[in-house]
């Protein structure tokens, strides 16, 4: 792990991030967050930070349930 913050000089400048919300994680989408509230992530680098989620794409298939998010950085 890195230890990066979004927004420290070292890491990478993005406007928006896109990841995966695990389905079977702790907390529920729908139920413990919300789009348009603030959440903390962290890259597979160990990148972190507090970002607001703007998107939320689901999908289900043969190879179960699937949940793509957009996280913009808050200033």
């Amino acid at each position: 792990s890195s230890d990066l913050e979004i927004g420290d000089p070292e890491a990478p400048e993005v406007e928006n991030i896109e990841g995966d919300i695990d389905p079977n994680g702790m907390f529920k989408l729908g139920t413990d967050f919300f789009l348009g509230d603030i959440v903390r992530i962290e890259s597979e680098l160990g990148i972190s930070g507090n970002v607001r989620l703007v998107e939320v794409i689901e999908s289900e298939d043969e190879t179960g349930k699937q949940i793509v998010a957009t996280f913009e950085e808050e200033d």
